[in-house]
């Protein structure tokens, strides 16, 4: 099936930290298979994002942030992460913050 491993996408300054963690084998028609989340603070640390697909002209297979609907710039922060085999249809097969 298809399925988003994390989502935050409740409000648009939603902030994330993830630390130690595997996102894998996430599959969305759609923006952030491994992770999607708007444009608050995210800290990405220790992760490890592997072959997660955002297919359907979807941005960042492993991580998408979107601050299309944000009023405020957030912050991204990745530190000591992987992305292993991720895929994307339109940009980003890692990561995409737009």
């Amino acid at each position: 099936g298809t399925t988003r491993v994390f989502s935050a996408l409740g409000t648009p300054e939603t902030d994330v930290e993830l630390d130690q963690l595997t996102l894998q084998n996430g599959s969305v028609a759609g923006d952030g298979a491994g992770l999607a989340t708007y444009a608050g603070d995210i800290v990405l640390r220790y992760m490890i994002f592997q072959s997660n697909a955002a297919t359907g002209g979807g941005y960042g297979g492993a991580v998408s942030v979107d601050n299309f609907f944000s009023t405020l710039n957030g912050t991204l922060t990745v530190d000591c992460t992987q992305f292993r085999l991720n895929q994307a249809a339109a940009e980003g097969g890692g990561l995409y913050a737009g």
